[in-house]
């Protein structure tokens, strides 16, 4: 946990840098900021659904390669996990809710119209680290989940200011994170379990 603090120190530290500089010449990175809800749901659990609503927020810088492509780096804290939808016609409902907690390494690519230049594509990997999650099947438990996770992610952004930009990105395990529960759901043959999330966000550039 320090060493991912220290990290997280230093990056924001280089965005403030970046942000600083830019009020004396053009700036090579751009930092922002960006946080919003999250829409989660756990391939290879017992039930479907984005059910579990969770949150996201972290930092970022980008560099513009030419007027349509540029890259960055980012580091989120988010939060993810799986949660059974209740029937309220149900008078023994059943328990399941998986919470887990990851802070999130994405390298991204951004790709920009030139028909409508406030409207981009997004792409890209990450790699995440699991800081915590547990299962409440009628009993809290560790989740035992893997401590890292490799994931895609792909989306799109659109700039409705000249600092704010609204953006839909979605996200999927690469590789499991842990077991396949009894009676699991194997998404297109998988076997495992598998983070999925929607994560909408607001973006506030420095």
């Amino acid at each position: 946990m320090k060493s991912i603090a220290n990290i997280i120190t230093v990056f924001a530290g280089l965005t403030l840098i970046c942000s600083t500089q830019a009020k004396a010449q053009e700036r090579f990175f751009n930092a922002y900021l960006l946080a919003g809800p999250n829409f989660t749901q756990v391939d290879g659990d017992r039930f479907g659904g984005y059910n579990k609503l969770g949150f996201h927020g972290g930092i970022g810088i980008s560099h513009e390669y030419n007027d349509k492509w540029s890259g960055g780096f980012e580091i989120i804290y988010t939060t993810k996990g799986s949660k059974r939808r209740i029937d309220p016609e149900d008078v023994n409902p059943q328990i399941f809710i998986i919470k887990s907690q990851y802070v999130e390494f994405p390298l991204l690519a951004r790709y920009k119209l030139s028909s409508i230049p406030e409207l981009s594509f997004v792409g890209g990997l990450s790699v995440g680290v699991n800081i915590g999650g547990t299962v409440d099947d009628g009993i809290v438990r560790e989740a035992n989940f893997k401590k890292s996770e490799i994931a895609f992610q792909f989306g799109g952004a659109y700039k409705f200011q000249e600092k704010y930009t609204i953006q839909l990105r979605h996200s999927n395990s690469l590789f499991r994170i842990g077991d396949t529960y009894p009676n699991g759901l194997n998404i297109f043959n998988r076997v495992g379990l598998f983070n999925r999330i929607y994560m909408a966000s607001i973006i506030l550039d420095l």
